[in-house]
């Protein structure tokens, strides 16, 4: 089974059209803050975007790991001189950044929900309030610059409720869990 498909195997779950702008334009707003000429070369700086414990394991995402994740869902140009129906965008979870962003969601699962979810059903405000409170607190708690606590943000908002089509709120700890281990199984492509 797909690992966008609903319970029901019948269609694909599709991230709110808000979330899928914020996460183009973070992704694109992030590479460029990267991005810096030295002599005639453009270069990419590699920053750290977070770092976080995972048992004994320090785990560190960089920016630019940060940004390709989230130009998962930048449109495609096609050029085909037959027209074809776009296809939504998609995140697939079989790179290390996506595995490594689905783990910090499961270790920080009941501060997460408490900060995106609003009585345990929906989110606790509009898609861009959800961003601007995790981002608070990825910078409080993690010490995350501004510009990139806003990116990760993105990045957790959009694997949380991809892994789960939808029902990261509407989920007992226990099913989020397991929807987040198994989407970093089972989208190996």
């Amino acid at each position: 089974m797909d690992n966008h498909e609903d319970a029901l195997g019948s269609q694909p779950y599709i991230l709110p059209r808000d979330l899928i702008g914020a996460a183009q334009d973070t992704s694109w707003e992030l590479s460029r803050s990267l991005e810096e000429i030295s002599g005639r070369y453009l270069t990419h700086r590699q920053v750290t975007a977070i770092s976080f414990e995972d048992g004994a394991t320090t785990v560190k995402l960089g920016a630019s790991e940060i940004a390709r994740f989230l130009g998962q869902l930048r449109p495609m140009a096609m050029d085909s001189a037959t027209p074809a129906h776009p296809r939504p965008p998609e995140i697939k979870f079989g790179s290390t950044t996506a595995k490594s962003v689905l783990r910090f969601i499961e270790l920080f699962l009941e501060e997460l929900r408490g900060i995106i979810c609003k009585g345990g059903k929906s989110l606790s405000t509009t898609t861009k309030g959800a961003l601007v409170a995790v981002a608070s607190w990825l910078a409080a708690k993690f010490g995350v610059l501004p510009h990139i606590a806003t990116a990760v943000a993105t990045a957790i908002l959009v694997a949380a409720l991809t892994a789960t089509k939808g029902a990261f709120c509407k989920m007992t700890a226990e099913q989020a869990k397991a929807a987040l281990a198994a989407s970093a199984i089972s989208d190996k492509r």
